[in-house]
């Protein structure tokens, strides 16, 4: 057990807690600067109009704001696009896990049905005459594009994607028992017991140096029953990565950092506001064949589903908050 002051309660270590995947001191600064820039370039994707930023805007915490993405392949267009903030934490991307690693989930997304319309290949050649390209990819990388290093630029930027400057930050690791309403700490209080939040949205995770964040995820998958109509799972999940009759129509479990910024819900965008996932929440999902044992209705009043929300909202970046968009652009 983990011991705190100052309101950081007695919370269980999970077995194997959520690490950083990459240290990010071994991406260099012209590495990450040439991430930043292919992350906005439109001209990666086939049509030359969708780019890494149309689906992970950061405007809105690397979120898109519509139930469903907009990428150029009908795979993308079956889900949400999760925020990327803290995926270097991921030890698995997508809604279903199916890639191992940010480098290996880009070879998806550059796909004929993936978010840009075609291989990473075709995506490559929009740069590989470009002289400004050029020659940033010598300066990061030694030699002119590859689609390795490619991968590896987008990747090395997206890794830096991590915000510890909210207020639940200052309340929980700085001690700061003011930056928390009473609303807002009872909600905290709800979380960790009777909503059973923190059962599968786990509060630690590790930086590669060992420094603690709050990440909220067990990274593990989870059929709360969304999708499920008239016997049948509009969207398998992890089954069709795992084929394990217990994935089926089972979703990761996102982080909660900044989730206040990040509406709609759920993997297909169906819950438009935190009081519709909480309401959600209460009523014990949408009973189906393989709803998680966890998944059951609770009971608790108007005012407690209120205070949940409001502790919600603690977990909102300073630097993604609408106040600071235009002070900070990545």
């Amino acid at each position: 057990m983990l011991h705190f002051g100052n309101g950081r309660q007695h919370l269980q270590k999970p077995d194997t807690p959520a690490r950083s995947s990459w240290d990010t001191t071994r991406s260099t600064t012209a590495q990450i600067e040439l991430g930043r820039r292919l992350f906005s370039e439109t001209r990666l994707s086939r049509n030359r109009r969708v780019s890494c930023a149309t689906c992970h805007s950061p405007r809105r915490a690397f979120t898109e704001g519509r139930a469903i993405s907009e990428g150029l392949g009908n795979y993308a267009r079956r889900r949400n696009a999760p925020s990327l903030v803290g995926v270097t934490f991921q030890r698995s991307m997508d809604w279903d896990g199916r890639a191992g690693s940010l480098e290996e989930q880009l070879d998806g997304v550059f796909s004929a049905g993936g978010d840009m319309g075609h291989s990473i290949g075709s995506a490559l050649k929009a740069l590989v005459s470009e002289p400004t390209y050029r020659a940033a990819f010598v300066l990061a990388y030694g030699h002119t594009p590859t689609t390795g290093t490619l991968r590896r630029a987008l990747a090395a930027y997206q890794r830096t994607l991590v915000f510890n400057d909210s207020r639940f930050d200052r309340f929980y690791f700085g001690g700061d028992t003011a930056a928390l309403s009473a609303a807002e700490l009872r909600g905290w209080a709800l979380f960790r017991t009777r909503a059973n939040c923190a059962g599968c949205h786990h509060v630690l995770a590790y930086m590669s140096d060992g420094t603690p964040i709050a990440l909220f995820s067990d990274q593990g998958f989870h059929n709360l029953g969304i999708g499920f109509q008239s016997g049948w799972m509009s969207d398998k999940g992890r089954y069709a990565v795992s084929r394990q009759r217990r994935d089926w129509g089972a979703f990761k479990t996102p982080s909660l950092r900044n989730v206040g910024l990040t509406a709609p819900y759920m993997h297909d965008g169906s819950l438009a506001s935190l009081e519709e996932v909480v309401a959600f929440y209460v009523r014990g999902g949408t009973a189906n064949p393989m709803l998680d044992a966890t998944i059951v209705q609770r009971t608790m009043s108007a005012e407690e589903q209120r205070d949940l929300v409001a502790f919600l909202h603690t977990l909102s970046s300073e630097q993604l908050l609408p106040t600071a968009r235009p002070a900070k652009q990545h």
